[in-house]
Formats: structure tokens, sequence, C-alpha cells
């Protein structure tokens, strides 16, 4: 796991991969495989942890008073979109954004990484993404 990401992310991976996801890969694959190697630098224990952390993350959504936004594929295989509503559902300052064409990836794909980076500075979406918020 510490030695070879890249085979994880080429076989492993990839096979749970949507076409959208697919179409990204080339842009962000070199980020992923660094990030993957610094987290598991000391060790697959965090690695581990995110793969179990999805219910146990030692705090209470619920408690989360922050304007937070919880952006979403509607075609994301690895966090599907009931576990992105329950999340929504917990938090009561959330946003969800639900990109039907969105995979896991289409995060880190420029036109939605532009309109996070413009809800971080100004509270406010873009109109594309606007009419994308899951209402909840």
């Amino acid at each position: 796991m510490q030695e070879e990401p890249e085979y994880l992310l080429d076989t492993h991976i990839a096979k749970g991969l949507t076409d959208a996801d697919r179409a990204i890969l080339p842009l962000v694959r070199d980020a992923l495989i660094k990030s993957h190697k610094e987290g598991v630098r000391q060790g697959s224990q965090g690695w581990w942890d995110d793969q179990t952390g999805l219910t146990a993350w030692g705090y209470d959504p619920r408690e989360n008073r922050t304007e937070t936004l919880i952006w979403s594929g509607a075609k994301d295989t690895f966090v599907r979109p009931a576990e992105q509503e329950a999340l929504h559902r917990l938090m009561p300052h959330a946003r969800l954004v639900r990109d039907p064409e969105g995979a896991h990836f289409t995060t880190y794909s420029p036109p939605v990484m532009a309109a996070v980076l413009h809800w971080c500075v100004t509270g406010i979406l873009p109109k594309k993404w606007q009419a994308m918020i899951v209402q909840g």
C-alpha cells in the first residue's frame, strides 16, 4: 500500500470509476498519488481510519454551526447520494449541491473548484450551480 499507490489507483480504484471519473482522472492522478503517499508515510492506520471513519468521526455533525458546502456527484460510486443526503440532514447549516453529471473526482475539475472557491470567498454559488442545491 505504501510503496505502490499507482498500482492501487490503476487497478483496484479504477475498477469503480464512472466515465465522469475517468474523464477527470488524468488531471488529478499525480495529486492523488502524492496525497496517498503522504497519507500512509507513517503507516497505513490513517488509511484504515478513513475507511472506517464514515460513521465514527469523533464529533457530532449536528453540532456544526458553520456554513458548510457539501459538493456531491449524482454518479459518485464511492460516496453514494444516500450517504451525501444523510450527512446533509445531520448538518443544520449545510448546503448540499448535487451535480447530476458529477462523480467522485469531479470535485477536482476546474469549473467545480472555481465554484467552490467562489462560494468560500463570497458565500454565493455561481448561478449555474444554484439550481443544483438539494432542498432538505
